[in-house]
């Protein structure tokens, strides 16, 4: 039996992070599921605010053509502060579809009463991707459809999109696009490296909203706790189902992404060399 101060990992929500963590003694070998500051990447505006200053660092010392490799979120603007540019946006694009959420609020924010509820607008992409002329959203407005069957359900694994998405456009293109979205994990944590505090007791499981348009370009609303584990594991490490495994054997399968995998680069050395069936060794 343990009592209450007594534990190695705790997987709790923000609300206990917030009334709790500097209050409590921990051991150096205590864990808890969130960082003290997490909402930089998870809360819609701070995000767009950290991606914005990110690409302009790296078009200052690196170039444009390195600052494009953020260009994976829609124009975005924090209401009331940026209200005015919006407006001259809106103008600009006539017709066009935005977003408007609620930002999340703060513990810290809620004791004034009086303060005006920010909202963050999102200009929504003109062409997603459909599939069979089927624009595919969360399960919880997909649901409210009239012909919604709750038995076949509206969810993929990503391996099942992935098979798809191969039929559809080829491998290379495929290839191409969980590459870009390889590229949005990796920028947005960049984005917030040097803000994030990096205690050591703290860890987090990010979650992302990807969305494709026609033409197979990956963009991000945001970014959220925990969730979309099938990516890399799913009970053992996910593998691509395009490589023709039947023909190339176990031995030739590859993972959807080796973000976050332990890699054995000795290993995998030798598995580049090795030869494909049919292949002289050069």
């Amino acid at each position: 039996m343990y009592s209450d101060d007594e534990w190695d990992f705790n997987w709790c929500d923000v609300g206990w992070l917030r009334e709790n963590f500097d209050h409590t003694y921990m051991e150096e070998h205590v864990r808890i599921c969130h960082f003290r500051n997490h909402y930089e990447l998870t809360r819609k505006n701070l995000m767009v605010k950290n991606l914005k200053r990110y690409r302009k660092t790296l078009d200052r010392k690196s170039g444009c053509q390195e600052a494009d490799k953020c260009d994976f979120f829609p124009r975005t603007f924090d209401l009331p502060s940026e209200y005015h540019l919006f407006v001259e946006e809106f103008k600009k694009s006539p017709g066009s579809i935005w977003i408007m959420k609620p930002n999340g609020i703060r513990f810290e924010e809620q004791k004034d009463e009086a303060q005006i509820e920010s909202h963050v607008a999102q200009r929504y992409i003109e062409k997603p991707y459909l599939i069979n002329d089927v624009h595919l959203t969360n399960v919880a407005v997909q649901k409210t459809a009239p012909d919604y069957d709750p038995e076949k359900g509206c969810k993929w694994q990503l391996q099942q999109l992935r098979r798809y998405l191969t039929t559809k456009h080829g491998r290379k293109a495929v290839e191409n696009l969980f590459k870009d979205i390889d590229n949005i994990f990796i920028r947005s944590l960049q984005s917030v490296q040097k803000v994030i505090i990096n205690d050591k007791h703290c860890f987090e499981l990010y979650g992302y909203d990807i969305l494709l348009d026609q033409d197979l370009k990956p963009l991000t609303g945001r970014e959220k706790q925990v969730g979309g584990f099938d990516l890399m594991w799913n009970d053992g490490p996910v593998y691509r189902e395009d490589m023709g495994v039947e023909a190339l054997g176990s031995a030739y399968q590859k993972a959807n992404t080796h973000l976050g995998c332990v890699n054995d680069r000795k290993k995998q050395l030798q598995q580049l060399l090795k030869p494909l069936p049919g292949q002289k060794r050069i």
